[in-house]
């Protein structure tokens, strides 16, 4: 071990399943550590080898036929992380590195959490959702007792991802691809300077591999990019594990192959964080009422292609069966007004279009708003009891865009701004 031990990095690395499916990958990966352990305090996250997970799962439903309990799924679940860690432990000391496996069972156990309801794991769901409320004061806490002296006495800590342990010392999990979570939770409990997530692919790819052939490797990417891509159904990372990505936290993934695991990959820049934008200028709302082939595809197509012809830009489009609302610049409405009515006069679902002008765009944005339920029912009442008359939402994942007469436009950035401060997000930037 290096003699400038205690002023290293602190680094949490963790490797995915398919990074450790077999004895030889395992060993590759512990001589990896092992240099890496010789200047740097490494605190290593695993998944279950392989696709152990779900084979345990399935064979909790095979022996119960089809009917685990929530408890069986977790228990047996469980072992997939706890042999990982253990060989994984084992491997580094047969390299000459100090390391302890660390089991949901021991009194070092770093990380405590709660679950909101109960449900048995998924046999084939991936970056599974569950409601957990992560602990960070008791958490720090125990990293403080253990965590921390280990590293400091130069052991290295193998801790099994995916798992947590309630206040009661009930087993839970964070949910299938939790081990994301635990290492990006870790990672800032620890005051990491980096977490690395070890994966079978060369980082983050432009598509998925099994499905376009030779996408491109992207370089670099924001949070905000890839956390986007994470909750598109992208099998990149756990949605919610981007959330504990503090600004000072450097982040990457990177390919097991890679001769030094702590350099390439995919550099992760940026923190997630709620924003609050504005359109600095004025739009009008086109609105056109008809049938229900109004929401036809095609014709959609043909009147954004028609307006782009002049350069007039969408700024949002809601569309029902029978309804179409195209939001454009103010400056281009009488235009795009009869444009619009020229190209649908001869549809035959087509019945009539008015224009609404003077228009303010809001939107305010934030990863966590997926994982509160009646947000928009919120923002609204807000609003209404404000007597801000709303014209429109338009909602996509974590974004919501509020439509309001351009008079309220001042007040309305206000009361979101104070909604985002009690809805506890981490901050908040105004864009006009």
């Amino acid at each position: 071990m290096s003699e400038n031990i205690s002023a290293s990095r602190t680094l949490v690395i963790k490797f995915g399943g398919k990074t450790l499916q077999d004895p030889d990958r395992i060993v590759s990966n512990a001589k990896k550590i092992a240099k890496i352990a010789l200047t740097d305090r490494v605190v290593v996250v695993v998944s279950a080898m392989g696709e152990e997970t779900s084979r345990l799962i399935s064979l909790a439903h095979s022996v119960t036929e089809g009917k685990p309990t929530p408890r069986d799924t977790v228990r047996v679940a469980a072992f997939g992380e706890m042999t990982a860690a253990t060989l994984f432990a084992s491997a580094l000391e047969a390299q000459g590195c100090s390391a302890r496996a660390i089991l949901p069972t021991d009194d070092a156990w770093p990380v405590l959490a709660s679950e909101e309801g109960e449900s048995a794991l998924s046999l084939e769901k991936v970056n599974e959702d569950r409601r957990i409320t992560l602990h960070d004061k008791e958490s720090s806490k125990r990293i403080g007792e253990h965590i921390l002296p280990m590293l400091e006495s130069g052991i290295t800590p193998v801790i099994c991802g995916f798992l947590a342990r309630d206040p009661m010392g009930k087993l839970i999990t964070l949910g299938r691809g939790g081990s994301d979570t635990t290492a990006f939770y870790l990672g800032k409990l620890l005051a990491a300077d980096e977490v690395i997530i070890v994966t079978d692919t060369e980082g983050v790819l432009t598509a998925d591999p099994s499905k376009v052939e030779s996408p491109n490797k992207i370089s670099v990417i924001s949070t905000d990019q890839l956390d986007t891509m994470a909750r598109g159904g992208a099998l990149v990372l756990h949605p919610h594990s981007l959330e504990h990505k503090t600004p000072d936290m450097r982040a990457r993934i990177v390919n097991f192959k890679s001769d030094d695991i702590t350099d390439g990959g995919t550099l992760i820049e940026g923190f997630l964080r709620a924003t609050l934008r504005s359109t600095p200028f004025q739009l009008a709302l086109i609105s056109v009422v008809g049938e229900e082939a109004i929401e036809d595809a095609n014709l959609i197509s043909h009147l954004s292609a028609s307006l782009a012809r002049d350069g007039i830009s969408f700024h949002g489009l809601a569309v029902t069966h029978n309804y179409m609302g195209i939001f454009v610049p103010e400056e281009s409405c009488q235009l795009a007004y009869h444009k619009i009515h020229d190209q649908l006069k001869a549809e035959a679902a087509f019945k009539s279009i008015s224009m609404r002008r003077k228009v303010a765009r809001i939107t305010i944005s934030s990863p966590k708003f997926q994982d509160q339920p009646g947000i928009l029912a919120h923002i609204a009442k807000l609003l209404a009891d404000n007597e801000i008359n709303v014209i429109d939402y338009i909602t996509l994942q974590g974004d919501v865009a509020v439509y309001v007469d351009w008079s309220d436009r001042e007040n309305t950035i206000r009361l979101l701004r104070r909604l985002a401060v009690s809805a506890r997000l981490d901050e908040v930037i105004a864009g006009r």
